[in-house]
């Protein structure tokens, strides 16, 4: 990769290949300086004591390497030139593409034949095992497992392809059926419309996988749905919705077992660049918050648009599991839901963390 470089008064502009250019401010050159004294190779920590550095300070001097993929520049505090790689600086200007957050969706319907695996070809994967699966909810957002025999075991060796199983106030690994007992809609054979799971917890799970361990019900089918298809659509179609949906939090809230848990965000939780992150839905823990009357004619709008689009069969997927198939879904991207049921069916699942699957990801992309 071949750059050329132009220094101002207080930053370098670097331009790239596709004439396009970044801006790198010298104090943040400094900061991030990769010689030995200013950062650590073996923990990838840095060294340097930045509020120590002038925040006027300026190289001494700048050149390019002979190919033109590399920046030298000497600063007044060292005493040898510090190269700055061109494949670093376009990382830190955040166009690296294989970062988790930036990987190309494939925004989907209904009619989306999702990928589909054994869990063993996931387990004898080389060089890694679970690279299909993670990339999988990385693009499509989820994938249906087959033969994953062993119940609890299943949903373990599951998880390990993803991280770590997270402990929550159901536990690590749960298994449930229909049980009136609970204090969640989940335990009934009532249908269960499509929604995020945990929207009353700061960290909402980053993966969720449910294990079919035995259905001898009529009815039941599960529905997963791209909240990030619909967020397109939205946007599109109805961008003041969109907006409101962007920027007004909703307090999701569990009550039951001994606990009071609440957290709030937005329906579409977008970053600082305006990118989406996370979609965050569940009408049934939403807690009873009282907004403004201006606010909340503003709100129930917008749930009435995007919970219509949500419950529209043209969006959803549906599919009745057998025993031994699981489906593993980034609930941050995907809404699942049920079909009503009549008789026995048993589930097994757990969480897993969302900054260990982007995690995977990254390390996947890297090797």
């Amino acid at each position: 990769m071949k750059i050329a470089a132009l220094a101002t008064g207080t930053s370098l502009e670097v331009t790239w290949q596709d004439g396009s250019t970044t801006v790198f401010p010298f104090l943040w050159l400094r900061d991030n300086a990769q010689d030995p004294d200013s950062y650590d190779a073996r923990s990838n920590q840095r060294e340097v004591f930045t509020a120590q550095l002038p925040q006027d300070i300026k190289p001494v001097s700048i050149s390019l390497t002979e190919a033109g993929a590399a920046i030298q520049i000497q600063w007044p505090d060292q005493s040898a030139p510090v190269t700055y790689a061109a494949a670093f600086l376009l990382r830190a200007a955040g166009w690296q593409e294989n970062e988790y957050a930036l990987a190309d969706r494939e925004l989907w319907q209904g009619d989306l034949s999702p990928p589909q695996f054994s869990l063993l070809q996931l387990q004898e994967e080389a060089p890694k095992p679970g690279t299909s699966l993670v990339n999988a909810l990385a693009h499509q957002g989820f994938a249906l497992l087959e033969n994953c025999d062993g119940e609890k075991s299943a949903v373990q060796q599951i998880a390990d392809l993803l991280g770590y199983v997270r402990e929550t106030i159901f536990g690590g690994i749960w298994s449930f059926e229909a049980d009136e007992t609970m204090a969640d809609s989940a335990y009934t054979p009532r249908m269960l419309r499509p929604h995020t799971d945990a929207t009353y917890s700061h960290d909402a799970p980053g993966v969720q996988i449910l294990l079919c361990t035995a259905n001898e019900s009529e009815g039941g089918e599960s529905i997963m749905v791209d909240g990030f298809r619909v967020a397109r659509d939205i946007a599109r179609a109805r961008p003041e919705i969109f907006q409101t949906l962007c920027n007004v939090p909703i307090e999701g809230e569990y009550r039951g077992d001994g606990v009071v848990l609440r957290a709030e965000r937005p329906v579409f939780r977008c970053n600082r660049s305006g990118q989406l992150v996370q979609v965050s839905f569940n009408n049934y823990d939403r807690s009873r918050k009282l907004f403004s009357a201006e606010a909340s004619q503003r709100l129930y709008a917008a749930i009435a648009v995007v919970e219509t689009y949500f419950n529209d069969p043209v969006y959803q997927w549906r599919h009745r599991l057998a025993a031994g198939q699981a489906l593993v879904f980034d609930n941050w991207r995907v809404l699942h839901g049920r079909t009503a049921y009549r008789g026995m069916r048993k589930m097994s699942g757990a969480y897993t963390n969302r900054e260990d699957l982007e995690s995977r990801y990254r390390s996947l992309a890297s090797a």
